[in-house]
């Protein structure tokens, strides 16, 4: 009898050990804190573009016309390190958007979070709803649905962007870009 439940419990604890999925530790085939060569072997296709924010060892990759309703994705490494990943899709039906979104929750869990906000936009406007996960202490991901508002309130254009990023590297390039800025500033 020993044997047995000595042999359940093995199994069971077996399983539970090697049948959990290895925890995601940064985006697609490409981890925290790969370097820009690893990137370009992974990625050859991606070309390097001006960042968004031009800061000190910042450095930015983009791709464009991805396929799989992917428009572009920009891969962000600061200090030759990656730490971020923006996802771009345009264009998406409401049930393209609503698979999209249940993808991310069946990979990554539940969002944590949400928020909405009307920014404008030439003579329009744009309606963000942004979805928040903390999937870990390094690893956030951001879903935002953007709609795009004429000067008569009709959606003209909608977009997807998905940003999948490390905080703690994201709170040093803020931190360089406070430097940075402090440094410029006259008083």
């Amino acid at each position: 009898m020993k044997k047995y439940v000595f042999l359940i419990l093995f199994l069971g604890f077996s399983n539970f050990i090697f049948g959990q999925q290895a925890p995601i530790i940064g985006y697609d085939r490409l981890e925290w804190g790969a370097t820009i060569e690893v990137f370009q072997r992974t990625y050859p296709t991606a070309r390097e573009v001006t960042p968004i924010t031009i800061i000190n060892g910042v450095r930015e990759f983009e791709q464009i016309n991805v396929g799989s309703g992917i428009s572009s994705r920009r891969f962000s490494f600061f200090n030759n390190r990656f730490y971020s990943a923006m996802v771009m899709y345009d264009d998406l039906n409401n049930n393209s958007a609503r698979a999209l979104m249940e993808r991310i929750v069946e990979i990554y869990g539940r969002f944590d979070d949400m928020d909405e906000q009307t920014l404008p936009a030439g003579s329009g406007t744009i309606h963000r709803t942004r979805f928040v996960r903390y999937y870990r202490n390094n690893f956030h991901i951001i879903f935002a649905l953007n709609d795009v508002y004429n000067q008569f309130n009709r959606v003209i254009g909608n977009s997807v962007v998905i940003a999948y990023f490390n905080p703690v590297t994201q709170e040093e390039v803020e931190a360089a870009e406070r430097r940075q800025r402090r440094n410029e500033l006259g008083l």
